[in-house]
């Protein structure tokens, strides 16, 4: 099962066509092919980075190539973080509320998970919450406009 992202890839990727037909009339043709290149190394990279479950493994693709491999179990329990902004209002809109997950394990380590990686419109960390019984602990940090007190 492959959990992949979903909004923010294709919101990028149309933000980046926009930018490639309206910026490239105004440089010159070796930035041009300069920016271009990076840009479809962001864009390579968007589509190659995806988190994949086989086998009771949670596996880590990044450019195609496997760069964390964790195997489910050792997984002690999951934080969902919501990052609020003091002085600003927050709508979620037929999405989760949190911003990313925290995965705790077992030798005391603990890794980031994005909440746009999806599968079926569900987040990678309710998903393996719900099918593999891991605690989910949902959390709020609040960022202030001049730093955290």
């Amino acid at each position: 099962m492959k959990f992949k992202r979903t909004q923010s890839s294709i919101i990028l990727s149309f933000g980046i066509i926009i930018f490639i037909i309206f910026g490239f009339q105004y440089l010159s043709f070796t930035s041009s092919v300069v920016v271009l290149v990076l840009l479809l190394t962001f864009l390579t990279y968007l589509f190659s980075t995806f988190f994949s479950i086989s086998e009771g493994r949670l596996i880590k693709y990044s450019f195609f190539i496997k760069t964390i491999e964790i195997d489910i179990n050792n997984i002690k329990y999951i934080e969902a973080i919501t990052v609020k902004k003091a002085g600003q209002i927050h709508i979620t809109i037929k999405s989760d509320k949190e911003d990313f997950y925290y995965l705790y394990l077992k030798d005391n380590s603990k890794i980031q998970i994005d909440n746009y990686y999806r599968h079926s419109g569900k987040s990678l960390g309710r998903y393996l919450s719900k099918r593999f019984n891991i605690k989910l602990i949902e959390a709020e940090k609040i960022k202030y406009i001049y730093g955290n007190p």
